[in-house]
């Protein structure tokens, strides 16, 4: 859930076969995380970052999304 107090859940289309990266940005652009998976579902735990806007950006190598995150 956006906002959230801990959990993100990370969904991908089934049919994702490569490795999947992401990085996680704080509001003033800085790098707080980055790690990668291969399965379709990730959930990032945000309970030990500080209250406030973040950005996390997802790629397979060829596309990539950036979503916006609020943590209460």
């Amino acid at each position: 859930p956006n906002p959230t107090e801990g959990i993100v859940n990370i969904i991908l289309d089934k049919n994702v076969s490569s490795k999947v990266s992401f990085v996680l940005y704080n509001s003033i652009g800085e790098k707080v995380k980055s790690d990668a998976f291969i399965n379709y579902n990730y959930n990032l735990d945000l309970s030990e970052y500080e209250r406030g806007l973040y950005y996390l950006k997802i790629s397979d190598g060829e596309h990539f999304t950036t979503k916006k995150i609020i943590k209460m």
